[in-house]
């Protein structure tokens, strides 16, 4: 499969090799430069996104063709480019102080499987307006349409350019591929999007790294809010790509007393209520022995997830989510299953709905949601989940930049503290100062 020129290697040190100098030639560019390279490659990516969808869908098995779509379009044209590069200046009469940033040089960025499209395309706008190359560490369970993309990008960059090989990935995906290139002595920057492992490898590492790692979005709902709207937003979210963005409620939080208003507004809106006895039999479906998910369960749709749990409730395509009330110490509440499911957990007041948020969100710092009209409730929920991403009486697609004019970053780095990632994380700033550049006695 390697091919020389293409972007995609064979051996290592070969795409370390040619990675580095692509970046010795790339630093020569201005920052007007990049963002030209950067436009000219929204423009021509965007042939291609049909074709990365429907490739996505059918390697993995999992997600909507038509909402990949739409992310990988937002990739395209929402990813910040290099006017996201903060620059300061500051003169006296003692001289002239200008904050000035440059590149890393050589970056690795793992992705995840859940969209790898999307990410790798948000990574390399990314990564080439902060001024670096980048290697792609590819998903196992992707490699087929992660490295399609990675050729595009790198004959697209090399046309505008000029220069080939500043996104490269290798021909197959393997795990001492990624230590290697994580650990190489030529690699000064590291972007991890998801997989504990590999998060916990590159937290060892005596290098730049950023981290997105585990995710458990919860959401509250009290009582002064509109259930209808909550249950449009919370359905909006779920059902996108089959609960697939790291950002998409894995979990309710619902106060007694509407509990069951917020159930019939779900269920008007395309969702089964699950019994205690279905989701019991949905349960042994999606977890083993051990309770770890069952890998073929994730990102499939509603339907899918009831015919393969044995129950037959009519016309299962009707159904667009799976929704049930249980317990906070079930597994499908403590662990982040991305599929179109909500369970629910009953609070009897909005400070232990807050507690058992907490609880659920388990310090993962990711994202974390409420619906509510008590402007002391949003404060108090936005103080106590100190989440990467917080979303008051809204869809979370707006946080992940889906929806609206936000900007897009499939990389939450909840680890590390960014929080979404853009160009300006992905840069070395110092203090640049010329002394004495005035006369101080004019005026």
């Amino acid at each position: 499969m390697s091919v020389s020129g293409n972007g995609i290697f064979g051996q290592v040190e070969e795409a370390i090799r040619a990675s580095r100098k692509a970046f010795q030639r790339f630093s020569g560019f201005s920052v007007r430069g990049r963002e030209d390279l950067v436009t000219k490659l929204r423009v021509v990516m965007l042939k291609h996104v049909e074709e990365l969808a429907l490739m996505e869908q059918e390697e993995t098995g999992m997600g909507v063709a038509a909402d990949k779509a739409v992310q990988i379009t937002r990739a395209i044209l929402g990813t910040p480019g290099p006017e996201k590069i903060r620059r300061e200046t500051e003169s006296d009469e003692e001289g002239l102080f200008l904050e000035e940033s440059f590149a890393y040089g050589v970056s690795c960025a793992a992705h995840p499987v859940n969209h790898p499209a999307a990410s790798i395309i948000n990574c390399t706008i990314m990564l080439l307006s902060a001024g670096n190359s980048v290697i792609h560490l590819l998903p196992k369970r992707a490699e087929k349409v992660s490295c399609y993309t990675v050729r595009l990008l790198n004959a697209y960059i090399s046309e505008i350019s000029g220069i080939g090989n500043l996104s490269v990935c290798m021909d197959e995906s393997r795990y001492e591929y990624n230590k290697i290139f994580m650990e190489h002595p030529d690699t000064s920057l590291v972007v991890v999007t998801g997989g504990d492992d590999l998060v916990r490898s590159a937290m060892s590492l005596k290098k730049r790294v950023i981290a997105a790692g585990a995710a458990n979005p919860v959401v509250i709902v009290d009582e002064s809010y509109d259930m209808a709207r909550a249950a449009e937003q919370i359905m909006e979210d779920i059902t996108f790509d089959n609960n697939l963005l790291c950002t998409s409620e894995k979990c309710a939080v619902v106060l007694s007393s509407v509990i069951q208003e917020l159930g019939v507004a779900l269920v008007n809106r395309g969702a089964y209520w699950l019994d205690a006895k279905q989701s019991d039999m949905l349960m042994r479906t999606v977890f083993d022995d051990d309770l770890c998910i069952r890998k073929e369960c994730v990102g499939k749709s509603a339907a899918q997830l009831l015919a393969a749990a044995g129950i037959f409730a009519g016309n299962l395509g009707d159904f667009k989510a799976l929704i049930f009330e249980t317990e906070v110490i079930s597994p499908f509440v403590l662990q982040e299953f991305a599929a179109p499911v909500l369970p629910i957990v009953r609070a009897d007041s909005f400070e232990e709905a807050l507690e058992l948020a907490k609880f659920i969100e388990q310090d993962r710092n990711h994202t974390a949601g409420i619906f509510s009209n008590d402007v002391n409730h949003l404060s108090a929920a936005s103080r106590a989940l100190r989440t990467s991403v917080f979303v008051k009486n809204g869809s979370t697609l707006y946080a992940a930049g889906i929806k609206g004019s936000a900007s897009v970053s499939f990389t939450i780095a909840n680890v590390t503290g960014e929080g979404p990632v853009i160009p300006s994380h992905l840069v070395k700033r110092r203090k640049c100062m010329l002394i004495n550049a005035f006369d101080r006695n004019q005026g």
